[in-house]
């Protein structure tokens, strides 16, 4: 793309120089001369030849091993392609401030050039040209190999090989080769983008991207190749990078149309909608102060326009934004047709009267005080796009009047705007207005389809014309037999009919087209049992049939429930022999024995799961045995939308006189075990279960399967809770996932109030990392973090506190004055809030009282009786991650989080490390007020860090603390010595690589490249 071409395009002159210089140079200041940037493409060429330096020396880095034969052709195939952490690289470079021009006193580097070629080389080097020269390409070859390979900076060589590959007719070879030849060559944009062009015409995308790339290390303002590399990391599926690069291209050509249609599609598949909004807006805002008349109207096509303003109206619409939507098509139509201006009669308007259609008469309009009618013209995209606001803005009266408008086009070549009027009305529950908008789409052939078929039969339903509803959905079924929604949607209108066994005839027929279609379907527990006839889960009813009915009401008589269920579970034994049969293969690795142990215990939890007596509304209800519960019958109209299963269920109480129990020993003690195998076992195969997942990859299934579990009123004890959030913890840290780390031991913490253990379990699972640290100064996290405190600061004083059995945790008691307000509001669980929050708790419902609910649940703990200073520690810590240094240490005239936990803890050599980081962390902030006194603070805190670990005998570790304190102090001398002094002691693991690589740029900030190039062959190489 020439984005030159487009300059002109947008009505400017391309020989304008200011319009140039403004667009194309952002930040450079008027009275920057031309000498400075002369010195910038010269300092901006150097880091081409150091980076293409360094990029060469690691493309030939394979052929230059020994062993690497010149005949071998597969060792000369070069992956050419771009650095994937490239970007973020690049952001450290800016930011650490490498890279900056040089100052006068600097050496000039030696310019480039080929090398002094040995006698061999030359002469091996002439053999080649020989070769060449009468067309001996296969012999040429492999001595010009051994030319590179000898001298790999030989530029002769490399294009006299390519040329030999060319003249082969192997060109994606000969491409590659002319490649790896130009990074010895002068730095050359033309030479760059025409090996860019040639690899994309090849299909080679990365290599493509890999040359682009090579422009901007030459000119970082290269527009053409912006826009080339961005255009190929979107088709390549790399979005972000993508992305990055049209916002590049949009610093300098602000509000480019092309470039923001580019990030618009771009933008809704990454899901940042609010971005792309907020790009929208500011190149609305840009073109309306630059081109207050409008666009040109002989350019229109390719300025920003009508389809922009579009888009922006419907993000502000789909973020429920009308007011912005309304206002973005109001303004946007004045300012494509020249009357910007008008704007200070219009927009004090509350109505569209600006847009009236001709002939339509508004109330109120002629009176002295009101704005007459403006009759304007108006797209009708934009018309449209009002109508949508005003309806979601329940502006009804406002909104037909443009839906009038619209809906008097022709159906056919309007259809997208006909559909979306009709689905809004549909979702404002206007089903009249939405019936006569469908009805016109169904009309024709070219505009039907089973969507607006169904919405059809949904809006007779809500309109209560049943009969009309059933025509509908009856033709859809005829149409596809197989469409599950239309027999479900149907079934439900039967129900609402009082047309039962219709109805139930139709959802077990779904049903049994979805158990068939699915790959692990219970009946596989057990061939025994497959033989029995269809087998469902205890959720499930089995269809009525003439003869059943014969039998009985019910589906089952209860001789037949009893045979049922006992094939059911002997099928769960079987399996669980299975199980036990191959786990010490499975264990041991066997990939044979792993797929089967899956398939065989994914099976048992799927069925679990289904079962709906283990899953009760009250979840701290025992689990009493497989039996259907009494229950009165409900509104038909009011539950129309539930699942198969429950309409299955429903429709066969329905039918039947009273409900009888299946097979299950019915306690109000509740029993111990499912299906003959105790939920101990249950519990152990479901970890196993969810471990084997995560370790093969399937982590979010693990966490589904674990996280289902858990609400399970079979598992709802205070043990069995412990074990699966701890199944979910090792699930997450083995994925790295660290956001999942952080809620499960929250909770932990919050089942286990006042035990110090929960905390040290998250410090010692988070590990370290940027990630990790993201996730530790989460805003919800600190909340809940300095609740804890402010509560056992609480049970210390021994003020009074009371026992939740709602939550199973101390909480404020009534009319304390320290009790959370609004912005506490979740104090009542960290398991209060999670469990309220997360359906983990609720109101009781017959069978277990509170208090053998809370006995269950969790044992009462005892009350703090003096401060932790584990909570105070790991509070400061997070003060420290998010940089807030002094709070860390002080907060206002008290001691902050970190003094605290020194007083009760003061031999502590982790608090005296943390108090040292938080006081070199204050020291070189902007805003200390003593900093020399908090330099001498923190190195007391450090000195008494090392006082007491130097009784742990990891001499290694103090030493690197005080090499980075010094560090940071830019005291690089003393760093040094500790650096080294630390490395002395160091094996190849610990803290050996942090210390090499942190001397290493002390090394080179203080031009030593050869010891940090020692350090990194004998600590930072693989």
């Amino acid at each position: 793309m020439q984005f030159d071409l487009d300059v002109e395009e947008q009505g400017h002159n391309s020989d304008d120089e200011d319009y140039v210089q403004d667009d194309l140079s952002p930040g450079l200041d008027a009275d920057d001369d031309l000498g400075d940037g002369e010195r910038d493409d010269e300092v901006n060429r150097e880091q081409a030849e150091l980076q293409m330096a360094g990029d060469f020396n690691r493309l030939i880095g394979k052929i230059q091993d020994k062993s690497v034969s010149t005949n071998d052709n597969s060792a000369w195939q070069f992956d050419i392609g771009e650095d994937a952490d490239f970007d973020f690289q690049e952001e450290i470079r800016i930011a650490s401030g490498l890279g900056k021009r040089k100052t006068a006193m600097e050496p000039q580097r030696r310019p480039r050039g080929q090398p002094e070629l040995s006698p061999q080389v030359k002469r091996l080097q002439g053999d080649a040209m020989v070769a060449y020269v009468h067309h001996q390409y296969d012999k040429a070859i492999p001595i010009l190999r051994e030319v590179i390979k000898i001298e790999p900076a030989s530029g002769t060589a490399w294009s006299t090989l390519a040329q030999c590959h060319k003249e082969l007719g192997e060109e994606t070879q000969a491409l590659q080769l002319e490649i790896i030849g130009a990074h010895l060559m002068d730095p050359d944009v033309d030479v760059w983008r025409d090996l860019g062009r040639r690899s994309k015409d090849m299909d080679c995308i990365q290599q493509a991207i890999y040359c682009f790339r090579k422009i901007l290390y030459i000119d970082p303002n290269d527009l053409d190749a912006l826009w080339d590399r961005s255009y190929l990391l979107k088709l390549s599926g790399n979005l972000r990078q993508a992305q990055d690069g049209f916002l590049k291209i949009l610093k300098i050509l602000p509000g480019n149309p092309d470039v923001l249609e580019e990030l618009r599609l771009i933008m809704i598949e990454l899901d940042e909608i609010p971005r792309a909004t907020k790009l929208f807006q500011e190149a609305f805002d840009h073109y309306k102060s630059h081109q207050p008349n409008g666009p040109d109207p002989e350019n229109a096509e390719n300025e920003f326009g009508a389809r922009h303003l579009i888009a922006l109206a419907d993000f502000y619409n789909n973020a429920k934004e009308y007011e912005k939507a309304l206002y973005t098509i109001r303004s946007g139509a004045r300012w494509l047709n020249g009357r910007l201006i008008d704007a200070i009669v219009w927009d004090i308007a509350p109505d569209d009267r600006e847009f009236d259609v001709e002939g339509y008469i508004r109330e109120g309009v002629g009176e002295s005080d009101s704005l007459p009618q403006g009759f304007h013209d108006l797209d009708i995209n934009f018309r449209q796009r009002l109508a949508i606001s005003r309806l979601r803005l329940g502006d009804i009266k406002e909104a037909e009047m443009h839906a009038s408008v619209v809906l008097s086009l022709d159906v056919l070549e309007y259809t997208v705007l006909f559909e979306e009027l009709a689905d809004v009305y549909f979702e404002q529950g206007m089903y009249a207005e939405a019936l006569r908008i469908y009805l016109d789409l169904a009309a024709h052939d070219e505009t039907s389809s089973v969507h607006i078929l169904m919405q059809i039969g949904a809006c007779h339903r809500n309109l209560s014309n049943f009969d009309e509803a059933i025509e509908v959905y009856s033709w859809v079924l005829s149409a596809d037999p197989d469409r599950v929604e239309a027999k479900t949607k149907l079934a439900e209108v039967y129900e609402i009919t009082g047309q039962l066994q219709k109805a139930l005839d139709l959802v077990n027929e779904g049903k049994s087209r979805l158990i068939r279609a699915m790959p692990l379907s219970t009946l596989s527990l057990n061939d025994q049992a497959a033989t029995t006839g269809s087998i469902f889960d205890e959720s499930r009813r089995p269809p009525v049939t003439a003869k059943s009915r014969e039998v009985g009401r019910h589906g089952m008589t209860r001789e037949q429930l009893r045979v049922f269920e006992r094939h059911r579970q002997e099928a769960v034994e079987k399996a669980f022999e299975k199980l036990d049969a191959c786990e010490g293969a499975m264990l041991r690795g066997e990939k044979v024995a792993i797929e089967f142990w899956l398939d065989e215990a994914g099976t048992l939890v799927e069925d679990y799961r289904v079962t709906r007596p283990l899953f009760t509304v009250d979840r701290y209800a025992r689990f009493r045995g497989l039996i259907i519960e009494r229950r009165q019958k409900r509104n038909v109209v009011a539950s129309a939308n539930t699942n198969e299963d429950d309409m299955a269920s429903r429709l066969q109480l329905e039918m039947g006189s009273s409900s009888e129990s299946a097979v299950g020993r019915d306690s109000k003690h509740g029993v111990d075990e499912f299906r003959g195998i105790s939920f101990d076992r249950w519990l152990l195969m479901i970890v196993q279960y969810s471990f084997l997942l995560t370790r093969e990859g399937q982590y979010s299934l693990a966490t589904e399967v674990l996280s289902h579990v858990c609400v399970s009123n079979a598992f709802s004890g205070y043990l069995h809770q412990n074990t699966l959030r701890m199944a979910l913890l090792v699930c997450a840290v083995r994925a790295g996932d660290h956001p999942g780390i952080l809620e499960h031991n929250r909770r932990i913490s919050a089942h286990n109030q006042f035990n110090n253990d929960g905390t040290r379990l998250m410090l010692a699972t988070l590990g370290g990392g940027m990630q990790a640290m993201e996730s530790y100064i989460d805003s919800k996290f600190q909340k809940a973090a300095l609740r804890e405190v402010r509560l056992t600061e609480k049970s210390a004083q021994g003020l009074p506190l009371r026992w939740s059995d709602k939550s199973f945790r101390y909480i404020y008691a009534p009319g304390n004055a320290d009790a959370p307000g609004d912005d506490d509001a979740e104090v009542e669980g960290e398991g209060g809030s999670d469990a309220e929050n997360d359906g983990e708790t609720g109101v009781l419902a017959g069978g277990v009282g509170l208090g053998d609910k809370a006995a269950r649940m969790a044992p009462q703990p005892p009350r703090a009786t003096k401060i932790s200073p584990v909570m105070l520690a790991q509070y400061g810590q997070i003060c420290l991650c998010a940089r807030s240094f002094q709070s860390a240490i002080w907060e206002f005239i008290f001691s902050g989080y970190l003094l605290q936990a020194y007083d009760a803890q003061p031999r502590d050599a982790m608090i005296c490390l943390d108090l040292a980081v938080a006081c070199l962390g204050r020291a070189v902030q902007r805003q200390a007020d003593n900093r020399h006194h908090l330099i001498v603070e923190a190195l007391s805190f450090l000195s008494k860090y090392r006082d007491h670990r130097i009784s742990a005998d990891i001499a290694e570790e103090i030493e690197f603390n005080f090499g980075r304190a010094f560090q940071q102090l830019g005291l690089n001398s003393l760093a040094v010595k500790h650096y080294e002094s630390a490395l002395d002691l160091m094996s190849d693991s610990g803290l050996a690589m942090e210390a090499a690589y942190n001397l290493s740029l002390i090394y080179v900030t203080s031009g030593s490249p050869g010891l940090a190039k020692a350090l990194y062959r004998r600590w930072l190489s693989l």
